[in-house]
């Protein structure tokens, strides 16, 4: 096999992270509540697992965070949406 240059991309690794169970439900009337045939009671939330790629030294990324500051209270980022690029 070839040398691989600094800064390339070949070989990332890819890591899967899954729970066990990731899911809540959620209560959307309350007590009393007049609801009708059809009407939203609640919904079930299915979380999601953790994805990690791991890159060679000196692969420079720059991260998209769609106008988000990174931390607790950020959003979702849409699925199929660019995260980062490689910066050469």
């Amino acid at each position: 096999m070839a040398p691989t240059p600094p800064g390339s991309l070949r070989g990332p690794c890819h890591t899967a992270g899954q729970q066990a169970r990731a899911g809540r439900r959620e209560i959307t009337v309350y007590e009393g509540q007049h609801v009708q045939k059809g009407s939203q009671l609640g919904m079930f939330r299915f979380g999601g697992s953790t994805r990690c790629l791991l890159f060679r030294p000196g692969v420079n990324l720059m991260f998209d965070l769609h106008g988000q500051k990174a931390g607790l209270k950020s959003g979702n980022i849409p699925v199929n949406s660019q995260i980062d690029k490689v910066v050469r």
